[in-house]
């Protein structure tokens, strides 16, 4: 009987809603460094670039006064300036991408 070689493990998809209440090092971890990154006061805007979408994450202090950020939210529009968004399309290039990371490719 032959050997069946292991099968690698299957990551997770990447779901932006989950990283609500995150903080700025576990997206790094799941998407890797931002392709900018906007203050506005207090607030972090974190933004990724992908063909199908740009994603932005907005980080927020917990509470007033602390030197903490957590993501509030995401939003997600078309590449394209005036385009509409395929979010499908945009979700699973997120997840590709966030896949490649955790595969060390």
């Amino acid at each position: 009987i032959a050997a069946i070689p292991p099968t690698p493990p299957v990551q997770p998809t990447f779901r932006p809603k989950a990283m609500i209440g995150s903080a700025p090092i576990l997206l790094i971890r799941d998407l890797g460094i931002a392709n900018m990154i906007r203050q506005e006061g207090p607030i972090e805007i974190w933004q990724y670039r992908f063909a199908a979408c740009v994603v932005d994450f907005f980080f927020y202090p917990p509470s007033q006064g602390s030197s903490q950020l957590i993501i509030k939210d995401w939003d997600m529009r078309s590449a394209v300036i005036g385009g509409r968004v395929n979010e499908g399309k945009c979700l699973a290039a997120m997840d590709r991408h966030h896949q490649k990371l955790v595969a060390g490719s």
